[in-house]
């Protein structure tokens, strides 16, 4: 996804612009799949996100099991 498709509203809130131009509210938890191992998530885990928090280098972080994490990491799961 493309930083430019999504805006933190608030640590629960997560709002994304979809491919088609849609606005869609996610609010945590919200579920994603793990595209990248951790050290505690294999590649294709579900997992859902407690909370949001804006990072300088990482533009966005999910919190997932108790860790703080890179959304880079992961894929939202729109429904």
């Amino acid at each position: 996804m493309n930083n430019k498709n999504f805006f933190l509203c608030d640590e629960n809130t997560l709002m994304i612009v979809t491919d088609k131009g849609h606005l869609r509210t996610l609010v945590a938890p919200f579920t994603v799949r793990c595209i990248r191992a951790t050290d505690i998530l294999k590649e294709n885990a579900l997992v859902n996100v407690d909370a949001v928090k804006p990072h300088d280098e990482e533009i966005i972080m999910y919190l997932v099991l108790k860790k703080w994490m890179p959304y880079s990491y992961f894929q939202l799961i729109i429904k």
